[in-house]
């Protein structure tokens, strides 16, 4: 806040506001019916059930913000807007405003998860299959630019049968693979998530060259998803866990890894000594979103790969902004 005071202080405590006011228009459809159109905001009420007083409110707010054009009393969405809010559009990111509002709601209740140390509502993705296909959802709309820039940096030319820990979407298999037509993978994750994860493999036509497999990483005392994987991609799995349960899964999966092969750990790894607001953030998020998850650093991840019998542990740096990846290799 540094020298801001109240003013500053004030914005702070308002900011959700605008956070709200994107759900609202989300939930109400705001985006899908402006989208290339102009309306009044009556017409807008009748299009989404409600009442015309609150939509011209709603919709001067979104104006005022510079979300949607105002005149002569009609109402238009920016098209930049649209493409990411309107339901129609291919490059929408309304999972992923789900499950933001999600979040929202568990956030209400941090002052009690800092008092007892873990989360109140947690594991709702392996039972709740509404929430568990937006969740899904909301890590392919985001997941999929850093699974395309991963697929870029490695060079897996030489690698046949790639592991996706905890794939979701298999975001990250689809993009390695279209890049590296000779190979093959597999998704493992947890049954209800493989729903939607066999969708996501329709979609992009990869039914013949990605496999699933039903495990949960940690309830499990071993994994049953064969051998043969040259290269393991455990991505944005760790932070759901305590250290000792990521130690002890990391060491399950070390077993499946071929000689030769190489594990690459994707994370939003952070540095305790001076995190990044972002870094810090997503740890928070995690004691409300779960029992014992966490961010983790370099160093920690470190000894459980070196634990595991991995060696040439290394970060690399350069692929995003933040540092996400740590690699190593099995003797």
């Amino acid at each position: 806040m540094t020298a801001a005071g109240w003013p500053g202080l004030l914005g702070r405590l308002r900011a959700y506001q605008e956070s709200e006011l994107l759900f609202a228009a989300a939930e109400l459809d705001v985006f899908t019916h402006l989208a290339g159109e102009s309306h009044t905001a009556g017409e807008l009420a009748g299009m989404a059930g409600a009442s015309e007083r609150g939509m011209r409110m709603l919709l001067d707010a979104l104006t005022a913000t510079g979300l949607v054009i105002k005149q002569d009393g009609c109402y238009a969405s920016r098209p930049e807007v649209s493409a990411l809010l309107a339901a129609h559009s291919p490059e929408n990111k309304l999972n992923a405003v789900r499950l933001i509002r999600h979040g929202c709601d568990q956030w209400r209740e941090l002052a009690q998860c800092v008092r007892q140390g873990s989360g109140i509502k947690t594991g709702w993705f392996a039972h709740d299959a509404e929430l568990n296909r937006s969740f899904i959802g909301a890590m392919h709309e985001i997941g999929f630019a850093n699974a395309t820039a991963i697929a870029a940096h490695f060079d897996f030319s030489s690698r046949q049968l790639l592991l996706d820990v905890g794939g979701g979407p298999a975001s990250y298999s689809i993009a390695i693979l279209r890049k590296y037509p000779h190979m093959r993978a597999t998704v493992a994750d947890l049954p209800l998530t493989l729903e939607a994860s066999r969708e996501y493999i329709a979609r992009y036509d990869m039914q013949g060259r990605v496999n699933t497999a039903p495990v949960d990483l940690y309830a499990d005392a071993a994994f049953d998803f064969g051998s043969g994987y040259d290269v393991m991609l455990v991505s944005n799995v760790l932070h759901m866990a305590g250290p000792e349960d990521n130690e002890a899964m990391i060491g399950k999966l070390a077993k499946h890894l071929d000689a030769g092969g190489m594990m690459i750990v994707h994370e939003s790894f952070i540095d305790h000594a001076v995190p990044s607001v972002e870094r810090a953030m997503f740890a928070l998020h995690m004691l409300v979103a779960t029992d014992e998850g966490r961010c983790y650093s370099y160093a920690e991840v470190s000894e459980w790969l070196a634990a595991a019998g991995l060696d040439d542990i290394h970060p690399v740096e350069g692929v995003f902004e933040q540092p996400s990846l740590l690699v190593a290799s099995k003797p």
